[in-house]
């Protein structure tokens, strides 16, 4: 039983027709159904893809199962073009990979991930090598020299010359054909067939055919056909036609590249350069997956590739010629053109060596020597690829639960929960979505280091005289490579205006109105394409429609410059293009117009500035903007507490006795000017939060106070989202902080107040802040990815990334398996800076940081260690950044037992008041109190020992509170300390009991790291008290838990401790 992409089995039926191996598309339809004799055995081999799995009725288990190319299956079945059968294709197929009897996974290039993803729809570990066994076969062929450069203009100079030199003979000058004999000529020109290589061919696609010629003889025949008479004798010509007008080419080669608009381009210069020598235009093919479907010559080529590569001099190609297509004949090199952001490395590496050429051609004509353009990293396209596919992967669980629910029969409603809560298990979170995430951390290295893995790769596969590096210049004139630049540049333009004219636009540009004609056309094409998302998009259009207006642009329209630039900055901004941003920015404050035209202006100003971490920027700029409204606020300077308790008592009488559902209620506000005011007040609560965090709480109250005398709109959201997090953390009062959480969620069902755009930040404040002090962490997981895609489906980038930023966190906090929190983190934070969302990423980085130290191995950022992250967040002023950093490694020297490091990075500081309302707060808080009683431990005298107890009955007493309002996160917290301090005052029964209980209630909330902290603490506690039995009990239940967890380097170290008890024993 063989599955493949769509692709393949074409390709497997086409050319297996007469063998029995039977196709998903030609089976009748009862043996379709129910394919199997009456001992229950599959009449036929069979061949499928997937997404006709699930018209398969054959009920038994296959013997063999192979999966063909099972890396880029994995990423087929995560893509959108199997949304439609995804439920029932995929149950057929776990229960095939499940039943086999033995399981065949063939790629060129396996990765554990690759492995894991499919070995794990059959519970097995891939690296168990009793069930799952690697083999390396290695072809008799090797890459042929490389010519390797980083400039486009070098490669494609350099294709062109080879171009010119494949129709000079190297036997007998250009185009002579005399003296060869005719055992040589088929080797030659467009007669190349190599008997060997079509041999080998054959055998691998066309094993037990007993019709026809043998190989040796139909390649010969298909070689000397006569003029118009094609391949298997129809008489159509396609492609094969001789003119002796023509000069003839001997040494073809094929023309790879990884972006469809390229290979197009090549196509264009290459016939070009084709009629400028004498040389037939019609032997420049190109291939492509659209013209696979439409273009005769296409399609007859996939059916046979190597038998119609002579219909070319040059064939040109995209990525589909990964489709099971290897290019053995006929041609010599190639030239590749591997864009950064399309594929990952792997798969570039992958699609050229189809393109290896094995054929044994004559020493004397054939090149070896390909070309092979590499784009640096960080260029391409790869995040709107990337955000493509983390939305799809977000969607999927949703639609698979929604197709079964509109088909299942059932009556009762519990089991429908349980079936869709069963496939949601069993189907989606363990293989499909680590499978997105895999990707995208994939994709985005392969896109930000394009270049440096390249280099790698080419080290680690080839001999240094293998492959060379070509310079920038490559000896051409700086004039022939700016005009190839020039060339493409406006082929892109060209293609531009073709997509304009497919749209009903013109393109010529003959008269001012026809220019700003075009110029509106693009503003309306970029503002649409950020409604879309599709961030890069819009760039490019307000790019053009700025250079269209020309330097008399504002003295044209005055309003459709405002917008044009004003949209264009946050276009440019979401894509790091930095200095266009400013450019557009700095052009509507220069000009003498209102605040009101200058607002949006103002807004990406100061959301820029948040990004690159300037946050007291970024919050004096909203406050001088918020004044010139005619709007009161109060001084960037840190807030008294007497100041923030009036400001809360008067929010608190404002909103007394209000239910959610009277919030919500509350009419629209609809004066222009405060909808303004209250936007800015969001930028000032992100700011203030980062660099005056006594300040937020009064921006927070100034939103809600704003919106119940005002009237409600989508800013009014995060008014009452932030004050819900206040008073579930900050004042002690969670039950009434989901209330308010409560209203925010009412507010964003109402229509008409430009919600969407407020769902995102909603979902970071209600699930990231809130939710946490009364709620199970590991609910929050999902909700939080969810919010992360209406973020991107909003253009909110920033709080698209806060969701992920939370759910970074609690992953971690919850004990996911270091290794994927760890890949996911690594995503998450490259994800942050391709989208200049620095800021946030400085969250997150100290946590990758400890999942890293703890597993033992490095990680893929600039700042590895917590000391320079600190110095960063000191630099820029990031108070909560460097509070969150210093709670990470108090976590990191705790799990590691290092508690004398612990206490001294502990310090006096307290670091609550900086991360208000945050959950690391609970965490420190916990950390805290643990940290000084095993301080109090230690010490030998009784004054230190007592005023350390003293010091820790704080924490304990804030832990004690938050429980008993309902904060079931931090029930294990209390416990262990609970067990510290009852060990320190001698209270051994109430010490064991609490152990227990802490070990409990960490394995009932799945706190798997925090059970193996208790485990360790309990395990040192029974060592003090003389009870060995419970000591080692305790001991080597920790290092299970921590090898679960995947902390490597504390279950060394654990181990070592181990070893040095038995030795002293022995001693």
């Amino acid at each position: 039983f063989v599955v493949h992409r769509r692709s393949l089995a074409d390709l497997m039926y086409n050319q297996n027709s007469d063998t029995g191996c039977m196709h998903y598309e030609h089976f009748p339809r009862e043996l379709f159904w129910d394919n199997a004799d009456d001992r229950g055995q599959l009449v036929y081999h069979f061949v499928s893809v997937y997404n006709s799995l699930h018209r398969f009725g054959y009920g038994g288990k296959p013997d063999v199962l192979i999966l063909d190319e099972f890396a880029l299956l994995r990423r087929h079945i995560v893509n959108k073009t199997t949304r439609h059968c995804l439920a029932s294709s995929h149950m057929r197929f776990v229960s095939l990979v499940k039943e086999a009897k033995l399981v065949i996974l063939l790629q060129h290039i396996v990765s554990l991930e690759d492995a894991r993803f499919f070995t794990s729809l059959a519970d097995v570990d891939p690296q168990d090598r009793r069930k799952v066994v690697p083999l390396l076969v290695k072809k008799p062929t090797t890459m042929h020299p490389l010519k390797t450069t980083k400039r486009h203009a070098v490669a494609v100079k350099m294709m062109l010359e080879k171009y010119d030199e494949s129709f000079v003979s190297r036997s007998g000058g250009d185009d002579d054909d005399s003296g060869r004999d005719e055992d040589t000529a088929q080797y030659v020109g467009r007669d190349v067939s190599s008997t060997v290589s079509s041999a080998i061919s054959s055998l691998t696609w066309s094993h037990g055919r007993g019709t026809g010629a043998g190989v040796e003889g139909r390649a010969h025949q298909s070689n000397t056909c006569n003029k118009g008479e094609a391949i298997g004798g129809s008489g159509e010509s396609l492609g094969n036609d001789e003119d002796d007008g023509y000069r003839t080419c001997h040494r073809p080669f094929v023309v790879f590249s990884t972006k469809k608009n390229s290979s197009n381009y090549f196509a264009k210069i290459l016939k070009a350069r084709a009629i400028e020598i004498g040389a037939n235009p019609a032997r420049i093919r190109l291939v492509t997956a659209s013209l696979k479907q439409a273009d005769e010559w296409n399609m007859v080529f996939f059916k046979n590739p190597n038998e119609r590569a002579s219909d070319c001099d040059v064939l040109i190609a995209t990525s589909v010629i990964g489709s099971g297509i290897s290019l053995d004949t006929h041609f010599g090199s190639f030239v590749a053109f591997l864009y950064s952001g399309v594929l990952t490395v792997n798969d570039d590496w992958q699609l050229i060596r189809r393109c290896r050429v094995g054929a044994s051609l004559r020493d004397s004509e054939i090149d070896r020597t390909s070309i092979l353009y590499i784009e640096e990293g960080g260029g391409g396209s790869g995040c709107i690829d990337i955000i493509s596919a983390i939305e799809e992967g977000g969607k999927l669980h949703a639609d698979i639960v929604s197709d079964l629910l509109r088909k299942c029969k059932h009556k009762s409603v519990r089991a429908k929960i349980a079936e869709v809560t069963s496939l949601k298990e069993s189907l989606y979170f363990d293989a499909l979505n680590r499978a997105y995430w895999t990707n995208v951390a994939e994709y985005k290295k392969s896109r930000s280091k394009h270049d440096e893995l390249w280099k790698k790769r080419l080290e680690e596969t080839l001999r240094p005289e293998e492959f060379q590096s070509v310079d920038d210049s490559h000896g051409y004139s700086d004039a022939e490579l700016a005009a190839l630049d020039d060339s493409l540049r406006k082929w892109n333009t060209l293609q531009a205006e073709r997509i304009c004219r497919k749209l009903g636009r013109g393109t010529t540009i003959s008269s001012e109105e026809e220019r700003k004609e075009l110029a509106t056309m693009n503003l309306r094409a970029g503002v649409k394409a950020s409604e879309n998302a599709a961030f890069h998009a819009a760039a490019v259009y307000f790019k053009a429609a700025r250079e269209l207006m020309g330097a008399d642009g504002w003295a044209n329209d005055h309003g459709m410059m405002i917008k044009l630039c004003s949209e264009g900055a946050n276009a440019c901004f979401i894509c790091n293009d930095v200095e266009m941003m400013h450019k557009f920015i700095d052009e509507v404050i220069s000009k003498d117009i209102s605040v009101d035209e200058k607002f949006r202006a103002f807004e990406v100003k100061s959301l820029a500035a948040q990004g690159e971490g300037k946050f007291e920027e970024s919050l004096s700029l909203s406050m001088e903007v918020y004044r010139q409204l005619g709007l009161p606020v109060f001084k960037n300077k840190p807030a008294s507490t007497l100041t923030v308790k009036k400001e809360l008592i008067k929010t608190k009488r404002a909103v007394k006795g209000m239910t959610a559902e009277d919030i919500a209620s509350l009419p629209l506000l609809t004066d222009e000017r405060v909808i303004k005011g209250q936007r800015l007040l969001e930028l000032m609560l992100t700011s203030s939060f980062m660099s005056q965090p006594t300040v937020f709480p009064l921006v927070s109250f100034l939103l809600v106070n704003v919106s119940l005398k005002f009237g409600i709109n989508a800013s009014s959201c995060k008014g009452f989202a932030t004050y819900a997090v206040l008073l579930s953390g900050s004042f002690g009062d969670p039950q009434r902080g989901r209330e308010m959480a409560n209203a925010v969620d009412l507010m964003l069902e109402k229509s008409g107040m430009d919600m969407e755009r407020m769902k995102s930040t909603a979902n970071v404040h209600n699930i990231g802040m809130t939710y946490p002090w009364t709620s199970p962490l590991h609910g929050c997981l999902a909700p939080l990815l969810k919010g992360y895609q209406w973020g991107l489906e909003s253009g909110d980038t920033e709080s698209a990334m806060y969701n992920l930023m939370f759910r970074s966190w609690f992953l971690v906090y919850v004990g996911r398996p270091l290794d994927l929190v760890q890949q996911e983190l690594q995503a998450n934070c490259d994800l942050m800076a391709y989208t200049n969302q620095l800021a946030i990423k400085y969250w997150v980085l100290p946590y990758l940081l400890l999942a890293s130290k703890l597993r033992g191995v490095e990680i893929d950022v600039d700042e590895k260690d917590f000391e320079s992250i600190e110095e960063h967040c000191l630099e820029m002023k990031m108070i909560a950044h460097r509070a969150t950093a210093i709670i990470v490694q108090l976590e990191l020297l705790l799990f590691l037992s290092d508690w004398k490091a612990a206490a001294k990075k502990l310090g006096t500081e307290d670091l609550r008041q900086f991360v208000p309302g945050l959950y690391p707060s609970v965490r420190y808080t916990f950390l805290e109190a643990l940290i000084i009683l095993k301080r109090a431990q230690d010490v030998k005298s009784f004054i230190k020992k007592l005023g350390l107890k003293k010091r820790a009955l704080k924490p304990i007493k804030l832990l004690r509170g938050w429980v008993k309002n309902g904060n079931v996160n931090a029930v294990h917290y209390l416990h262990l300390v609970e067990a510290q301090l009852a060990a320190l005052e001698g209270m051994n029964t109430k010490a064991a009991e609490k152990y227990k209980l802490a070990i409990a209630a960490a394995t009932r909330g799945g706190f798997i790291q925090d059970r193996a902290l208790s485990h360790e603490l309990a395990s040192e506690y029974h060592a003090v008290t003389g009870n060995d039995f419970w000591r080692d009990y305790h001991f080597d239940s920790a290092i299970k838990s921590y090898t679960d967890w995947g902390a490597s380097i504390k279950v060394t170290q654990l181990e070592r401790k181990r070893k040095q008890k038995v030795s002293d024993a022995d001693v």
